[in-house]
């Protein structure tokens, strides 16, 4: 398999001193130089991942990105739409609702790694309140998330990336990590 470099963030909407932060996220993307990104959080009203890709493209001279958005069909904030940008050339595109609530969602991108192999490059934002509930409902959409990888055949190599308001020690975590392995962890020997 060719080697990957792959990066998430959460933009936290526009919140946040965004426009201290933005040159700063360009700034970091181009030192990492990443193949596909996952973004949470994106805040549609001033095209922020559009943006980002423009400014990105802009510093390379070169129209390498191109990002890929996803947004809740239920529409209730908007607040937690979703982006991948990758360099890759992407073949399928699609979303998850986990009918929980707010509006949290997951996002599908499978990209072409080579001639014969692909990736399926999962990205999403968990529900975030604290507390026993919001566990529980953590605990639900990571269920279901893990069960929508199945759909796609297992012909392709599968990444998940988000934000997945939990702890690594949490019941969230445990729960992905019995079918995905955690990068951090792999690189580190242990967790952040």
């Amino acid at each position: 398999m060719p080697e990957l470099t792959v990066a998430t963030l959460n933009l936290f909407n526009r919140q946040g001193r965004w426009s201290q932060r933005a040159p700063l996220v360009v700034e970091q993307f181009l030192e990492i130089g990443p193949d596909v990104t996952g973004l949470q959080e994106v805040y549609p009203g001033i095209d922020q991942a559009n943006w980002l890709v423009a400014q990105i493209n802009g510093e390379l001279g070169r129209q390498d990105y191109v990002a890929y958005h996803m947004f809740s069909s239920r529409g209730v904030s908007g607040s937690l739409s979703l982006a991948i940008v990758t360099r890759l050339e992407a073949v399928e595109h699609d979303g998850l609702d986990y009918l929980t609530e707010d509006d949290t969602i997951a996002h599908r991108l499978r990209v072409r790694l080579d001639e014969k192999v692909n990736l399926d490059f999962y990205n999403t934002n968990l529900y975030y309140l604290p507390g026993r509930e919001g566990a529980a409902i953590r605990h639900l959409e990571a269920s279901r998330l893990l069960e929508w990888p199945a759909l796609h055949g297992n012909n392709s190599h599968q990444v998940i990336v988000g934000d997945f308001n939990a702890v690594p020690t949490g019941q969230t975590i445990g729960l992905m990590k019995g079918t995905f392995h955690s990068a951090y962890e792999a690189v580190n020997g242990r967790e952040a």
